[in-house]
């Protein structure tokens, strides 16, 4: 399965970091030539009343102070490449995906800065961060590097063979 996203935000991810499954080829690799990317960083703001209903909506039994939401907001946990594991909001805990699944985050690779009235999400990144990066690949392209060379850096430890070789 040779999964892809748009820009990693400068490492991809491990499959069992965003996925369940544990994929051999699919692991963490950095992706160094994206700088060209118009999603290597986005910003989103949102009122602080919409991220309270949002974060209702993926549950309704969370506690959370509207007043000091500074302190009922805490990423307990990073994959290696950058993107949330688990976040702890009010009396719950999260996957940085739920997250950028309710507000239509870039990436899970974020951070919050939490205003008064809004708080301003910075993502790194477009995609879910496993496989081939597409503006990694390019700038790979465009470094020099190979099809064969690429494949075998964003897909670790793969054979490129000829489907005749395959069918036999």
């Amino acid at each position: 399965d040779a999964v892809f996203h748009s820009t990693s935000g400068g490492i991809t991810e491990n499959s069992e970091d965003v996925w369940v499954n544990k994929v051999p080829y699919l692991r963490s690799v950095l992706s160094q030539y994206e700088d060209h990317s118009p999603k290597l960083v986005s910003t989103k703001k949102i009122s602080i009343d919409d991220f309270v209903s949002g974060m209702m909506s993926l549950d309704n039994t969370i506690k959370l102070n509207k007043k000091n939401l500074a302190n009922d907001i805490n990423i307990v946990d990073r994959s290696s490449g950058g993107r949330i594991l688990k976040i702890k909001i009010g009396n719950k805990y999260f996957k940085g995906r739920d997250l950028r699944e309710q507000f239509a985050l870039n990436s899970s690779n974020f951070t919050l800065d939490i205003g008064k009235k809004d708080i301003s999400f910075t993502a790194i990144g477009n995609g879910h961060g496993i496989g081939m990066s597409q503006y990694g690949a390019d700038g790979m392209a465009q470094h020099g590097s190979s099809y064969n060379e690429i494949i075998k850096h964003y897909y670790t430890g793969v054979e490129i063979a000829p489907m005749e070789s395959l069918q036999q």
